[in-house]
């Protein structure tokens, strides 16, 4: 039994020390959340919108992503990337369109492209320099759904063009070389011979074409990669232990959705020792 007359007189002073309806909304949640219940929103309201209820504006601001992690790096002057999430390759589609990051393999292979791997570098978006902003998003606004061009250094995945790379490479040592010798130094050729056959992989920009994702497809993504990493370690965890496991994550609990994960996750497993039905984020 709650006595809810105890419960509003305790959350009431904190509703005037709220500036915004944000802040009562999060008021409203900790009240709610003496329920100790599922299924307990806060929503609706008279919010703040910057994009003064215009579908155009809101979409212009709306900051695309490229399904993958970053990180600043001073560096290379740009965004290395540090994962490229993957989801369940036997289950990627949603609303029938296959859902990879844009950075993928598996995406820029239709294209006759190659993905990004951890240790690559993002120097550009549309002739832009990364350099000059902190956050890559800052360059992605209102890009959801359409080309965009990055140039991208293959730090770890090697160059797309190999020769190129050498070529480039060559004329680095020997723009350095008469600069050094400008400057009264040689060293001899025996270094710079050893060397010539030699390339700088990732070294040299290349154009990349990916396509961004929406914030809701990226977070689908991210969610769906979250369910397959986990299912493979309890798979991996079970064989070490010697016996074999199933594992169904549940997003919710009703509706088409709830009956799609379910049977995705149960039947190819239906016969292991053991089933794992994880309900954590569950809505």
């Amino acid at each position: 039994h709650i006595d809810w007359s105890a419960v509003f007189d305790r959350y009431k002073p904190l509703v005037k020390r709220c500036a915004k309806r944000e802040e009562l909304d999060d008021v409203l949640r900790q009240m709610a959340s003496e329920l100790s219940a599922l299924h307990v929103f806060v929503y609706g309201g008279e919010y703040g919108d910057p994009s003064h209820g215009s579908s155009s504006f809101r979409s212009a601001n709306r900051v695309a992503s490229l399904g993958a992690t970053l990180r600043k790096s001073d560096e290379w002057g740009g965004f290395e990337v540090v994962e490229v999430p993957e989801r369940d390759p036997d289950f990627n589609l949603v609303d029938g369109e296959a859902m990879y990051s844009p950075l993928s393999h598996r995406t820029l292979r239709m294209s006759g492209q190659r993905g990004l791997v951890p240790g690559d570098v993002i120097l550009g978006v549309n002739g832009e320099s990364a350099a000059n902003v902190p956050a890559l998003g800052m360059l992605l606004r209102g890009m959801a759904g359409q080309s965009v061009r990055l140039d991208v250094l293959r730090v770890k995945s090697g160059p797309s063009f190999p020769s190129a790379a050498a070529a480039a490479s060559r004329r680095r040592r020997r723009t350095k070389k008469a600069k050094e010798n400008d400057a009264g130094g040689d060293d001899g050729d025996e270094g710079e011979e050893a060397e010539e056959g030699a390339s700088d992989p990732g070294i040299t920009p290349e154009p990349l074409i990916v396509v961004p994702l929406s914030p809701s497809a990226a977070a689908d993504l991210r969610y769906a990669a979250w369910e397959w990493k986990t299912r493979q370690r309890a798979k991996s965890l079970a064989a070490q232990s010697n016996f074999t496991v199933g594992y169904v994550h549940l997003r919710d609990m009703s509706g088409a959705s709830a009956e799609d994960a379910f049977v995705r996750g149960f039947y190819p497993d239906y016969d292991k020792d053991a089933l794992v039905v994880d309900v954590r984020h569950n809505h």
